[in-house]
């Protein structure tokens, strides 16, 4: 038992040593928590601020028919949504402003539709490639020239600028590929982190285990090897020696035959 509470605080410190990938957080524009698991930082890498996507799922991006919600997003330079999906009717996309891996939503689309919950926008074009939006889905009545221009909001090419309400038809840079999604999801990744931890500290506690049960083993035998040492110091003969006395063999004598006379 000695033996035992001895590799507790062992145990213990490979446990808290092991590197568990922390769960990302994603909060809406009023800085409270979104509670969706689907939804993670477009950018993994520590303290850094990103917009978040529904990377977290495990339908690719326009695949599977009738997936809607189910396929991953794709994350945008400029910091949007990208979803795709696909049902009898064909395939289509959607854009949406989610939510922001700061909870003061610094660096993120903060100032956008005048909502502070995840919304959906419409490009003034044919691509995400414009810098002019409209609020809502499907909503091209600000993209036409008869639409209020007011209501169009300004999202640039890459995050970085500010986000503001525009009355004129903005120019569009240059095209920007958005990144690959291919590859596990990062969540899947932080499973496999957890599921790698959890594996190593179960297979060093088994180590640890045979070693002391060898070690017991061990103490139990050299413990009855020196006991019957002692016993033999003191009775002169090993425990449990005793040598069977010989049968005598006694021969019966025969009877002796009688016959007639």
């Amino acid at each position: 038992m000695t033996f035992i509470w001895r590799i507790v605080p062992l145990l213990l410190s490979i446990v808290l040593a092991v590197d568990v990938p922390a769960v990302p957080i994603c909060y809406a524009p009023d800085n409270t928590i979104q509670n969706n698991l689907e939804q993670l930082p477009c950018n993994q890498v520590l303290g850094t601020t990103s917009m978040c996507c529904a990377t977290n799922r495990t339908v690719a991006p326009g695949e599977g028919d009738n997936a809607f919600n189910k396929s991953r997003d794709i994350c945008l330079p400029n910091g949007l949504c990208q979803f795709i999906y696909r049902n009898e009717s064909g395939q289509f996309v959607q854009y949406a402003r989610n939510g922001c891996s700061a909870k003061d939503w610094d660096g993120c689309l903060n100032q956008l539709c005048g909502t502070d919950q995840a919304v959906s926008l419409t490009p003034c074009g044919d691509s995400w490639n414009t810098t002019r939006w409209c609020c809502g889905q499907d909503a091209y009545g600000c993209c036409s020239s008869s639409g209020s221009q007011s209501d169009a909001v300004y999202v640039p090419l890459v995050l970085g600028a500010t986000t503001t309400k525009i009355g004129s038809t903005t120019s569009s840079p240059s095209t920007t590929t958005p990144a690959s999604t291919g590859g596990l999801s990062p969540g899947a990744k932080a499973g496999i982190g957890v599921g790698v931890g959890i594996g190593v500290v179960f297979l060093i506690a088994q180590v640890i285990i045979i070693i002391w049960g060898r070690r017991v083993m061990r103490q139990r035998k050299e413990y009855t090897l020196a006991s019957q040492e002692q016993y033999k110091r003191a009775h002169g003969r090993q425990p449990y020696s005793h040598v069977p006395a010989e049968i005598e063999t006694v021969e019966r004598p025969s009877e002796l035959s009688t016959s007639r006379m």
